[in-house]
């Protein structure tokens, strides 16, 4: 529902829905630079702007999900964001707790807009199955509080689906 929301606060705070996509243009730009700094982390700057310069590029990323209303727009925000909190696990860094706390959040928020989110932490867990190295990050507190926070964003969604009869997460499995 988070597309909704935020077009629709954006109308209301504007009084008019022809400001409605302001969200979504901000989100877009956000995602560039997200895009950018998580590849510079990874791989340098000057991946980070090629990756970013590609992106941007595609018709999808650059000019329909960073500018229309839909879904995807806060779901690649969100998930760059996420990855850019987790990127320093790639590096073989421990994260403190604020930041397992914050990627929590932000997956959430990422399940808010999509359900896709759900593979994005599918994949993590993947990640962190894939090496003894990784599968002791899973013995601590940190993957786990994550789990909780992201559950707690995403709970408008599954008290909707209770109360509707799982209608939105049957038609999707479907």
């Amino acid at each position: 529902p988070l597309h909704f929301w935020l077009a629709h606060l954006c109308a209301l705070i504007f009084g008019d829905t022809s400001f409605a996509r302001i969200p979504f243009i901000l989100l877009g730009a956000g995602s560039s630079w997200l895009m950018f700094l998580l590849t510079r982390a990874l791989f340098g700057s000057r991946a980070g702007f090629f990756a970013t310069a590609i992106m941007n590029l595609t018709v999808f990323y650059g000019l329909m999900s960073g500018n229309w209303i839909l879904p995807d727009g806060p779901l690649n925000f969100f998930l760059l964001a996420t990855a850019l909190v987790l990127a320093p696990i790639a590096k073989g860094n421990a994260l403190e707790i604020r930041s397992w706390v914050l990627a929590g959040l932000l997956i959430g928020l990422a399940a808010l807009s999509k359900y896709h989110a759900f593979l994005f932490i599918a994949g993590f867990f993947c990640f962190l199955l894939s090496s003894e190295e990784q599968r002791k990050r899973l013995i601590g507190s940190g993957p786990w509080i994550a789990c909780i926070f992201a559950l707690l964003v995403f709970l408008p969604v599954i008290l909707w689906n209770a109360a509707n009869g799982w209608v939105s997460i049957l038609f999707q499995g479907g």
